[in-house]
């Protein structure tokens, strides 16, 4: 990044061994100054770049980042393959409602078709990565037995893979407007004085960091935990959508490393990872001299945990979550994030803790992709 000349702002130039991307107010000055160094084969608006298609949206007025090329590829290739037996069936989720391939007992899969389902998750795990947030938790379900799956596990990978051949231009659009928030995402919230609590609380900004230029950026997240999710071992699925603006930039769905006893403590060990995440988010953009003023708007729907984490006079009675407690109260004390309740239905995380129905799966994806 440089700072542009007469402007007030940054040129960026991000690379990947020998593909680069120029964003700047003048990109073909910069191109110029490549082209006495290299030899460039193409210098265009971007197209398709490391899998991922950019297309510019008139009635948007905006970027959109797909896979569709990338991913019509893998499913033509996977058609062809003689153990898939013709042609993947579409499907309006990414797995069947309320699926748990953990207790599966089918008959173990032969070295071929293990081959084949680690082919299918890797084309899968791919299209998560650069923009498919929407199979986030098929993924991750599937993900865990690439190393001896059953044939039921593998059905499942046809299935996920028949829902992005039915859907293969879904994408996210590059949007800093702000998030356009009903009313009732924003009338629960609270606005604590941790003053008496954490009176040295504030945001660690580093003094070296670029000197920001233009608007301030909102910035979001949105968590959530099934609790005890996996019933072969208890343990709870949470999960989190980052948001910059409008756009989904980070997101992310793991079972958690321990055992939680209670949907309360699964879900404040799930919004301390949402403050951990905000603190990394904001601490990214402001490393690209983007201005950032206001508090990370953090939303979960559990009540409880929100309450708790913002109200001075509760009281923590779960010991053994005191420092995600703590860690949380003093990230609101400083000002780093605001706590907001929604309804789960309205929690666009939910789309990466659980496998939802066809409704509530398409409203959440109607949301936050285009």
């Amino acid at each position: 990044m440089r700072k542009q000349n007469g402007f007030n702002g940054y040129d960026y130039i991000c690379t990947h061994v020998d593909d680069f991307k120029v964003v700047a107010i003048n990109p073909t000055f910069w191109c110029d100054v490549f082209e006495q160094c290299f030899q460039l084969k193409v210098v265009e608006e971007p197209r398709y770049y490391l899998g991922s298609d950019y297309a510019y949206s008139k009635d948007n007025k905006a970027w959109k980042i797909s896979c569709s090329t990338y991913v019509k590829e893998c499913i033509k290739k996977l058609e062809a393959h003689p153990a898939v037996g013709g042609k993947l069936y579409g499907h309006k989720t990414s797995l069947p409602d309320g699926i748990h391939p953990e207790v599966d007992e089918s008959e173990h899969l032969n070295d071929e078709k293990t081959h084949l389902y680690q082919q299918l998750l890797g084309c899968a795990q791919w299209a998560n990565t650069l923009c498919r947030l929407d199979i986030s938790f098929a993924c991750s379900s599937l993900s865990r037995f690439l190393v001896n799956p059953r044939s039921e596990h593998l059905k499942l990978a046809f299935h996920l893979l028949g829902y992005i051949k039915k859907n293969p231009n879904q994408g996210i659009l590059i949007d800093s407007r702000p998030l356009l928030l009903d009313d009732e995402l924003t009338k629960h919230t609270f606005h604590p004085d941790f003053l008496e609590d954490y009176p040295n609380a504030s945001e660690d900004i580093d003094s070296s960091l670029p000197e920001p230029f233009g608007e301030a950026l909102q910035t979001s997240v949105f968590f959530d935990t099934d609790w005890a999710h996996d019933i072969a071992t208890r343990r709870s699925i949470p999960g989190f959508i980052a948001m910059v603006g409008s756009t989904p930039l980070i997101w992310q769905s793991k079972r958690q490393n321990c055992i939680t006893t209670s949907t309360y403590c699964a879900e404040f060990i799930a919004m301390r990872s949402a403050v951990e995440e905000s603190i990394s988010l904001r601490y990214m953009l402001r490393c690209l001299g983007i201005p950032v003023t206001e508090p990370t708007k953090v939303f979960g729907d559990n009540w409880r945990v929100i309450q708790s984490a913002s109200i001075p006079e509760s009281e923590l009675k779960k010991k053994h979550i005191a420092i995600s407690y703590h860690y949380v109260q003093e990230a609101i004390s400083a000002k780093i994030i605001d706590a907001y309740w929604v309804k789960s239905s309205e929690n666009f995380a939910d789309i990466c803790t659980k496998a939802l129905d066809g409704n509530s799966y398409g409203f959440i994806v109607n949301e936050v992709m285009v």
